[in-house]
């Protein structure tokens, strides 16, 4: 078996050689870990998941215009009215006078969270190749509002640029 591995190697076999490179890259993203800028004593930000979420906010609703028929090229931009909110779960214990809450606490002294309250959208810039059809730009603001829950005066569509 060693001997045919070797033969295969010695011969000039391409595949046998982009295996081989494929597997050796394999293993060093692997040793190489999450090398996402974060280190791993840091925590991510509210701005960060804020940014994350407007991204991917934005990359979606792209998506989903650019499906539609005469919209062409398009670019979406969002805005975020606030940040996200997160509410931790509380113990409450009642005396005769008193009242009194605590955050109740997981292993290694972690608040429970109850809720996560996304931040919301405050508007919607939408720049593509068929603004000027007003049926495009009709079915533009109806998807943008039923995506986003902001009202249709809060959208605002442009022609790109040719």
């Amino acid at each position: 078996m060693k001997e045919h591995i070797l033969e295969w190697f010695r011969s000039d076999n391409r595949a046998a050689w982009g295996l081989l490179a494929l597997g050796i890259l394999g293993m060093l993203l692997i040793a190489g870990g999450d090398r996402t800028g974060l280190e791993s004593s840091e925590k991510p930000t509210a701005e960060t998941y804020q940014e994350t979420y407007r991204q991917e906010l934005e990359q979606r609703l792209e998506g989903l215009l650019g499906e539609i028929r005469g919209v062409g090229s398009v670019s979406v931009m969002i805005t975020l009215e606030t940040r996200e909110e997160t509410i931790y779960a509380l113990d409450t214990k009642e005396s005769d006078d008193s009242l009194e809450q605590e955050h109740v606490l997981l292993a290694g002294d972690e608040p429970l969270v109850e809720t996560v309250w996304y931040p919301q959208v405050l508007g919607v810039a939408v720049v593509c190749q068929g603004a000027d059809n007003i049926e495009v730009c009709s079915q533009i603001t109806q998807i943008a509002s039923v995506l986003t829950g902001v009202t249709t005066n809060r959208i605002s569509i442009a022609k790109m640029c040719e």
